[in-house]
């Protein structure tokens, strides 16, 4: 075989002198007597070969498809039978040059296009096209194989399922307030409160009969874990004008009223809404209709309450409502307890709390899946759900420094924060000036702001609710002799293992001439303005709210007569909210959304859902049109939408640790996961 060759090389070096077109055919020739040798692509670009005549396009397609196979076989050696030396763009032939069996032939794929040895460039040459085009589909492949790996992991699955589809509907960019250099992206789910809240009221088929229990009406099939006191009142038991009725477990027949604001289901605005908030309250686990307390929205509250964190409840009789239907919604689950003595001739409640019950039904099936640290004290000293009663968010002589300042914002004072008070903002109380006496003689029940703000951040921290009625104003229920210490003791110990994921408040319905001598609603709109811009102030400037959320409820708005109504509204009517402050209210909670969108805290959420209640005048308590009737199904949406809000953010928080876990998995591919929907 070598001799062979070396006689090919010569006869080929010869013929090339006289006639290029003859080099072909003596390869072609040699290739022949030789199969085993690789073959080596022609040199169809040389000079001599472009401009030698009889040489058709013919011969290199004769070449082309068995020869091509040859030549990209495993072995890919140089042929033996080279005649020709190559300069490193592998098509230029120097004439004269001496072979050397150590220059390379093969190409790689980063190697630019051939040129001449006179500096001319080469046409193109199929062969090394084809090659390129194979180095592209490697690399492709190389990029496909690891996207394909990624996509198998663990994390990807898991994120990619919660935000790959949906991730530009669930964020919107925004910012940090100035005093951060961060940025963050504001979270919106895909069922979003203004999508939840367009929906409407939908009458129940059949309606609750007439001498169906209020359990029954309700969905509450246990009756309500807090069962000691106002709860005819909570549930709108009490017929509209008639004395309470002697409490019988609520199987008395309800009022014609009560009756038919049972009736009633809300309907979310969106498809997505009614599957994701509304259903899982609605069926069991095989799918099937279920009362709400037996549904598998309980089953998933709970399950997030004793993963996540407990809710703290913070605000006014509205809010203590809000706890009392979880009571009802979590009866057969959870046990109730009050740890201070019922303040006043309204029996208010300081603070009161929800603890998972060894005995409950998906306690003992195992369906609740309990964490593995979880042991018997959790079941005494770690609230699910805790109520604080507080209408203004301060305590009375807090909201006394809060006023001095707005009314003098030059004199700087303790309650007040820098970005709170400046010249002007509350025009109608600088007017008044800080003279004027602020607060009624009208007992305000609220704890100071540091006790709600270290029950929510340290739980298990001795704290003190009780304060020395020293001024005007102090509340007397929380005086050092209402608050003993064997209480004192009982309440540190109830939350000596809490955790508090989020942090529910609500406000408004107090800031009113019973409680302020302001005079115009101006003024206590500004008033509001000012204590719910300290509180936020305060709140965001706490500086330990990782992992928590502060969720803002607006407050509800009241109805004029109320019990004559028979049915929802169809759309909102103003007119139908002009007696005491109600008009009042709905300009509170706009300028509370406007405050909390302009702070921006990446914790702290106002949650804009009480469109529902607007339209229910018939489902209030027997004695005011402002309360709303437990179990009629406007509480309760506050409920399944808090519920479903901070599920899917923590599902959110999830993905973007598991996204910035792969971003460091990777190293430079790290741009690769944020492309995939992590932030």
């Amino acid at each position: 075989m070598g001799a062979l060759m070396r006689t090919v090389r010569r006869d080929a070096s010869q013929r090339v002198n006289n006639n290029g077109v003859l080099l072909a055919q003596s390869v072609i020739d040699a290739r022949s007597h030789a199969d085993s040798a690789p073959y080596l692509p022609l040199p169809n670009t040389s000079p001599a070969l472009v401009s030698s005549p009889g040489l058709s396009d013919d011969t290199e397609t004769d070449l082309d498809d068995d020869d091509e196979k040859r030549f990209t076989s495993s072995d890919r050696r140089d042929s033996a039978g080279t005649v020709l030396t190559f300069s490193s763009t592998f098509d230029d032939y120097d004439e004269g040059d001496s072979f050397d069996s150590s220059t390379p032939l093969r190409r790689s794929c980063l190697d630019s296009a051939g040129t001449t040895s006179s500096g001319d460039v080469d046409p193109p040459n199929p062969v090394l096209i084809r090659r390129h085009r194979r180095c592209i589909l490697l690399a492709l492949g190389v990029v496909l194989l690891l996207v394909s790996y990624l996509a198998a992991t663990t994390q990807l699955l898991s994120s990619a399922s919660s935000t790959f589809s949906s991730t530009l509907s669930r964020f919107s960019p925004s910012f940090l307030p100035s005093s951060s250099a961060s940025s963050f992206a504001r979270f919106l789910p895909t069922c979003t409160p203004t999508a939840w809240s367009s929906g409407h009221w939908a009458p129940l088929s059949p309606l609750p009969l007439p001498n169906s229990s209020i359990w029954t009406s309700s969905g509450f099939t246990s009756g309500c874990a807090q069962n000691w006191f106002r709860n005819d009142w909570y549930l709108g038991l009490v017929p509209p004008g008639d004395a309470a009725p002697s409490m019988e477990d609520g199987s008395w027949p309800m009022s014609e009223y009560r009756r038919r604001a049972g009736g009633w289901v809300w309907e979310s605005g969106s498809e997505a809404c009614r599957e994701r908030v509304e259903w899982p309250w609605e069926k069991g686990a095989e799918g099937e209709w279920k009362a709400q307390a037996e549904s598998e929205g309980v089953k998933g509250l709970l399950q997030d309450l004793v993963d996540r964190g407990g809710w703290l409840i913070v605000g006014d009789s509205l809010s203590e409502q809000h706890f009392f239907s979880l009571s009802c919604l979590l009866s057969a689950h959870v046990r109730a307890q009050w740890p201070y003595p019922p303040m006043s001739e309204w029996h208010q409640i300081k603070e009161e709390h929800l603890y998972l019950r060894r005995d409950s039904p998906l306690v003992l099936s195992g369906a609740l899946a309990l964490p593995e640290e979880w042991t018997d004290a959790d079941y005494e000293e770690r609230p699910l759900v805790s109520h604080v009663r507080s209408d203004h968010g301060f305590a009375p002589h807090e909201l006394v420094e809060i006023y001095e300042s707005a009314t003098s914002p030059t004199s700087f004072s303790s309650a007040s924060s820098s970005s709170a008070f400046t010249a002007n903002s509350y025009p109608s109380l600088t007017a008044i000036g800080p003279s004027t006496s602020l607060l009624t003689s009208v007992e305000t029940f609220s704890p100071s702001f540091s006790y709600s703000l270290s029950l929510f951040l340290a739980p298990s921290s001795p704290r003190l609710i009780s304060r020395p009625v020293t001024q005007e104003g102090d509340s007397p229920s929380y005086a050092p002799e209402t608050t003993p210490p064997s209480v004192l003791e009982l309440e540190r110990n109830g939350t000596r293992r809490g955790s508090y994921r989020a942090l529910i408040f609500s406000t408004g319905a107090h800031f009113s001439t019973r409680h302020f001598n302001l005079p115009a609603s101006d003024a206590q709109i500004d008033f509001f303005n000012a204590v719910f811009a300290t509180w936020l102030d305060r709140v965001a400037e706490a500086g330990e709210l990782e992992g928590k959320e502060i969720l803002v409820r607006p407050t509800n708005s009241g109805h004029n007569a109320c019990h004559a109504a028979r049915e929802p509204l169809e759309s909102e009517d103003p007119s139908r909210s002009t007696d005491w402050n109600w008009a009042d209210l709905e300009l509170m909670n706009r300028e509370a959304q406007k405050m909390v969108e302009a702070l921006n805290h990446p914790r702290i959420t106002f949650l804009d859902i009480d469109r529902p209640g607007k339209l229910r005048p018939d489902a209030h308590t027997d004695s005011d049109c402002l309360h709303l009737s437990v179990g009629s199904g406007v509480v309760e949406g506050w409920t399944r939408y808090v519920a479903y809000w901070l599920h899917e953010r923590e599902l959110a928080l999830d993905a973007k640790e598991d996204g910035e876990e792969m971003g460091r998995r990777m190293g430079g591919f790290g741009w690769l996961a944020k492309g995939l929907g992590w932030r």
